[in-house]
């Protein structure tokens, strides 16, 4: 260090400096600035600073405040308390209508009551069906009679079962020997049919252990003999036929019949009338049945559909008169005597009985000259050895037939009259149209011309025949070998059907003896079955199964009450809940706080708040925190908390004070980081906050908090100390 040397003669101005006064306000300022530093020194060694942690946190309710609330909807009967008052724990605060319940838990109570009763009844009913007998009283209240009739109709079914099943026990041995006696019938029948076969194959008589085949057999035999028979009269016939006896008399009838029914064709085809006035034949006969019918499904044409007037009352009563006569008209003929009366109105129809008459009595008169000139040779034995007797008997016969054929036709044609009149009879009363008439009329002559053209044929053929047999066209040894052949085809069909038959026959019998193999089967297998199905005491198995059954079913619904008795106490105690909730009373002491005005008459929903009850010395609102892991270090029960609201800002509002009550033992993780935070739990120390002007703000469950958590106090000198890093 250097010093300084000053010479004294230049020190004049300084010592006055230090010889002069100093001023009194000097003095008082050092002394001020003294006070201060002491007073500043002093604030710094005693004051503190609080040291705190800020956190987020929300409002929510307190747990020791219980709230008012319904548990059932409905109309508020009574209100019995006023907002702020002191209510005990128990106390009434307000009463609900619950008539509703009330009615329903009667409801309840009284099926509860149904359903034990009919509990009681299954019981004993499981009792009478173990001792097997009836346990109602059948002059009891109705529904334990119910009860006697199910118990009756159990012991019903089971004697039916019983009944049924014996029954068909024995109903299956009776099947058994019903189908062994048909199984020996059928084997019997089987060889009785193959010895009727073998007989015929054979020509031999087998059946001498079969009777009743036998029978078979001799009409088998009988029919091949008259087969044979026939063909010898056949033969007979050819004889008397190629020797040209009697056959003019067959060439002069059949030209007669067909030029009568070519004019009748040729009538029906021109629809004019081709016969004399005088002729009284059959065609012209049948011709005129023919116009008759046509005229009326052409006045039907005619009609086209209108309603029958007179016209057809009068063809009507025609047609009733024409069916009258044709009626007497084959009685005539059946019995060969006049059945016609003269005063009878269809009295006009007898002259068809006398062209028949007359005709007939041609024939007659021809077979009755033949069998006086018969009986005159069979009588006159030298003309018996210049006559061959087998032709005259042979033209004898012809001479029958032709009178008996022509009797048979006469009255088969009156049928065939008879039917057709009913039919139009029938059918005059409706309204056909033009066209179904016109499609009757042509099917009509369609049927007509094809049965008189079809008669004309044979005719025509007949008439050929005799003209061929006269002629001497065929040789009597062509004709024996046409009557030879059709002789041994006969013969050989016959065999062939019979065969046929009996094979048929056997095998028929022999597919239902398989099913009655197989009947005689089952039953056997349904009467071993029954006896199987019996038990020690001589039971069915089926009348076990109706009791089990019956006890089966009786536990089911025992069960099935039950279940159903559990589930009516249950909505018994609920509706008995549902009824005490109706009156709302306070579950602890304390002060009640209303919510909303609530008056006798409102509706009110079931759990709408209406109120909290407050403990004394309570507040009714906590402070849940949610603490960083940074800062949860220092924090302790007890600690002091300044809340900061943000709905109520603390430049307005200011601060609201609480304490730590509790602090989470572990970390909540929060969006998935695994650094969490702790919950802590405060309490606040106000409800409602006055702002610089007098408005009050009211704290609410879920305001959103800034809270800050004193953790210490430090002086403030260590704490500046503590910043400058020095201590």
């Amino acid at each position: 260090m250097r010093e300084i040397v000053i010479d004294l003669k230049d020190m004049n101005d300084t010592k006055e400096v230090y010889e002069k006064k100093i001023s009194p306000l000097y003095s008082a300022f050092i002394y001020f600035l003294v006070f201060c530093f002491g007073l500043s020194f002093i604030y710094f060694y005693f004051g503190k600073i609080e040291i705190v942690a800020k956190a987020n946190g929300v409002i929510r309710p307190n747990d020791e405040v219980s709230t008012v609330s319904p548990l059932v909807g409905g109309k508020v009967t009574g209100v019995f308390y006023s907002d702020g008052e002191v209510v005990k724990e128990g106390q009434k605060l307000l009463s609900i209508d619950t008539t509703e319940s009330e009615i329903s838990l009667e409801a309840l109570r009284k099926q509860e009551q149904k359903l034990g009763e009919d509990r009681l009844y299954v019981e004993k009913f499981i009792d009478g069906i173990k001792k097997d007998t009836n346990p109602f009283d059948k002059d009891s209240k109705e529904e334990e009679y119910n009860y006697f009739v199910q118990f009756e109709q159990y012991k019903l079914d089971k004697k039916s079962t019983f009944i049924s099943s014996d029954f068909n026990e024995k109903k299956a041995v009776s099947s058994i020997e019903a189908c062994k006696k048909q199984k020996v019938d059928m084997e019997y029948q089987i060889k009785g049919l193959e010895a009727y076969k073998n007989s015929i194959e054979t020509g031999k008589d087998m059946l001498k252990d079969f009777p009743e085949y036998e029978n078979m057999y001799l009409s088998y035999k009988n029919l091949i003999t008259s087969i044979d028979n026939d063909y010898n009269s056949k033969k007979a016939d050819i004889d008397f036929n190629v020797s040209t006896a009697s056959n003019d008399y067959y060439i002069n009838y059949y030209q007669d019949r067909v030029s009568e029914y070519e004019d009748l064709v040729d009538s029906i085809k021109s629809g004019e009338s081709k016969f004399n006035d005088d002729d009284t034949s059959e065609a012209k006969l049948f011709y005129k049945q023919y116009s008759y019918e046509a005229e009326g499904y052409e006045k039907a044409i005619d009609r086209n559909g209108d309603t029958p007037g007179l016209e057809n009352t009068a063809r009507s009563d025609d047609n009733l008169k024409r069916l009258e006569g044709y009626k007497l008209f084959r009685q005539s003929v059946e019995s060969g005597n006049d059945c016609f009366s003269m005063d009878s109105p269809s009295y006009e129809y007898h002259y068809l009985y006398d062209n028949y008459k007359n005709e007939y009595d041609k024939i007659d008169e021809n077979v009755a000259l033949l069998q006086t000139e018969y009986e005159n040779l069979i009588n006159n034995e030298e003309r018996n050895e210049s006559v061959n007797m087998d032709e005259f008997v042979a033209n004898l016969s012809k001479q029958i037939t032709a009178r008996d054929n022509y009797k048979a036709t006469t009255i088969s044609n009156i049928d065939n009259v008879i039917l057709q009149i009913q039919t139009v009879e029938l059918s005059s009363g409706d309204d056909t149209d033009k066209e179904t008439s016109e499609q009757a009329l042509n099917t009509y002559k369609s049927k007509s011309l094809a049965t008189y053209t079809g008669t004309l044929d044979e005719y025509k053929q007949k008439l050929d025949e005799a003209k061929l047999q006269k002629d001497g066209i065929k040789s009597k040894e062509l004709l024996y070998a046409d009557l030879d052949k059709t002789y041994q085809n006969t013969k050989r069909q016959r065999y062939l059907s019979t065969i046929t038959e009996i094979d048929n026959s056997i095998q028929s019998l022999k597919t239902k003896l398989i099913q009655i193999e197989a009947d005689l089967d089952m039953n056997e297998v349904i009467s071993q079955m029954y006896k199987d199905s019996k038990g020690e005491d001589g039971t069915y198995v089926d009348v076990s199964k109706v009791k089990i059954d019956k006890l089966s079913e009786l536990l089911s619904r025992k069960k099935q009450i039950e279940t159903e008795l559990d589930e009516l106490k249950t909505q018994i105690k609920q509706t008995e809940e549902q009824i005490s909730a109706g009156n709302i009373t306070a579950s602890r002491d304390g002060i009640i706080n209303v919510s909303q005005e609530i008056s006798a008459g409102d509706v009110i929903p079931s759990g709408s708040l209406i109120g909290t009850v407050i403990p004394a010395g309570s507040n009714e609102f906590k402070v849940q925190i949610y603490v960083d892991n940074s800062s949860i270090g220092n924090l302790k029960e007890g600690d002091d908390i300044k809340y900061s609201i943000m709905s109520l800002p603390s430049s307005e509002y200011g601060y609201v004070n609480g304490k730590v009550v509790s602090i989470s033992k572990d970390t909540l993780v929060m969006d998935g980081k695994n650094s969490g935070y702790y919950l802590v739990t405060g309490t606040i120390d106000a409800e409602k906050l006055k702002d610089h002007n007098g408005n009050e703000g009211e704290i609410a469950i879920g305001m959103q908090v800034e809270a800050k958590i004193v953790t210490e106090k430090k002086r403030i000198i260590s704490y500046i100390l503590e910043k400058i890093n020095i201590t």
